[in-house]
């Protein structure tokens, strides 16, 4: 009885863990998705906490000095995955710093989530690695689908309706194509941050040169060739912003069709965390587009007023 209790807190810590990473690292996910059912809430924040690990891992300065470095660490993370699935998930010693991993491995098990989505996460994370700039449109959306629409299909499975068909390849893609369009949005709030601190530029090249766009110009905006960034943003980059954010729009979209097949109870935190992540395109239009010297964000009145319209929107759609 005594290590029953012992294991059941620690699981209890794990969770614990993993849902103040996703509160103090991802604020509107947070606020959407705290709305679900406890257990549901719990797994996204496990699920969340993988994809930030992995994230970080990419993003860490070692990556640009030590790549073999990381590169290990992205494989022993990928490693632990896939020893924990072929071994029938049964659970794994992994680090003490992973205290997530054990929330992590209780939903992978109760929700059946896929592997698949997992690799595909880690393998969109070592792309960063071996950077290279996007070259075209598609090369962008296909980074976006590794990176994120893995994470709509890892969260399938904790917001599907009891006994759904969750295999049904349309409504899988339905999911990738909103973590898709989640990811042209951040690309689009986090231009000089990314330059400026890991030396990336997302914005694809053919784009770029149609706008009359040249990286120069956005080096000196994210402030890499000065140290200030200018106030104004000139009108081709505006205009290649508000072209990524018109692409981003039905791959946003795509899901809603599918509503009625997501839980009663996780349908309001499925369209609220959509429509908050989406506002952030408004908020760099807010801030004059300057998405080069700060990140921007949505305000609490505006995810307060989105949680409103969104409970509104699901109370009336025809499920």
């Amino acid at each position: 009885m005594m290590e029953e209790k012992s294991v059941d807190h620690l699981l209890e810590e794990a969770y614990g863990a993993a849902v103040e990473i996703m509160k103090t690292r991802a604020v509107s996910f947070y606020q959407a998705f705290r709305l679900l059912p406890e257990d549901r809430f719990k797994g996204v924040a496990a699920v969340y906490a993988l994809c930030r690990a992995a994230d970080d891992i990419a993003d860490r300065e070692e990556a640009l000095h030590q790549p073999g470095q990381t590169r290990q660490s992205l494989d022993d993370l990928e490693s632990a995955l896939v020893r924990y699935y072929q071994n029938g998930m049964r659970p794994l010693d992994v680090p003490p710093v992973l205290t997530w991993w054990k929330a992590l491995e209780d939903t992978i098990r109760r929700f059946n989530v896929p592997m698949g989505s997992f690799l595909q996460q880690i393998e969109g994370q070592r792309r960063d690695l071996a950077f290279e700039e996007m070259r075209t449109l598609e090369d962008l959306i296909e980074y976006s689908r590794l990176v994120a629409g893995s994470v709509g299909t890892m969260l399938l499975p904790l917001l599907a309706e009891d006994h759904a068909d969750i295999q049904d390849p349309d409504w899988q893609l339905a999911c990738e194509h909103l973590g898709i369009g989640m990811q042209i949005t951040n690309i689009l709030r986090d231009v000089g941050e990314d330059l400026r601190l890991r030396n990336r530029i997302y914005l694809p090249t053919d784009l770029r040169l149609a706008f009359g766009v040249s990286r120069d110009e956005l080096a000196a905006l994210a402030g890499t060739a000065d140290g200030q960034a200018p106030r104004v943003i000139p009108d081709s980059i505006v205009a290649l912003w508000e072209h990524l954010a018109a692409i981003a729009d039905p791959y946003y979209a795509a899901y809603e069709a599918w509503l009625c097949r997501f839980h009663p109870s996780c349908r309001l935190s499925l369209v609220a965390a959509a429509r908050i992540y989406r506002a952030i395109a408004d908020a760099v239009r807010e801030a004059g587009y300057d998405c080069f010297s700060r990140r921007c964000y949505t305000s609490d009145a505006m995810r307060d007023t989105i949680l409103r319209e969104a409970a509104v929107f699901v109370e009336s759609y025809p499920c």
